[in-house]
């Protein structure tokens, strides 16, 4: 029995001492893995693209929106002026009917 441990041990030793050829499934282990690194770049990718545009998008509405509210400012600003003028010429025309 001591013999047959013996002989296993000076096998393992001698495996471990010696070179060895990787088997497919080490080559399919690496190729996967580089797969996997290869998707997330890419996909990392694509997310700072589509950030990018989604800024671009969002800068593009911000600006719109500025515009649009100045348009309202000057709106309003024209309609006081109006409502204004409307009030002294209905002042003025209670006064020559009074």
């Amino acid at each position: 029995m001591e013999s047959e441990f013996l002989q296993l041990a000076r096998e393992a030793v001698a495996a471990l001492q010696g070179p060895t050829q990787p088997t497919w499934t080490d080559v399919a282990a690496v190729t996967v893995g580089f797969l996997q690194v290869g998707l997330i770049a890419w996909g990392l990718r694509q997310m700072g693209t589509s950030s990018k545009e989604r800024n671009r998008q969002l800068d593009q509405q911000a600006e719109t929106l500025g515009k649009i509210g100045q348009a309202l400012d000057r709106q309003g600003e024209a309609m006081t002026k109006a409502f204004t003028q409307q009030g002294e010429v209905l002042a003025e025309l209670l006064r020559r009917t009074a």
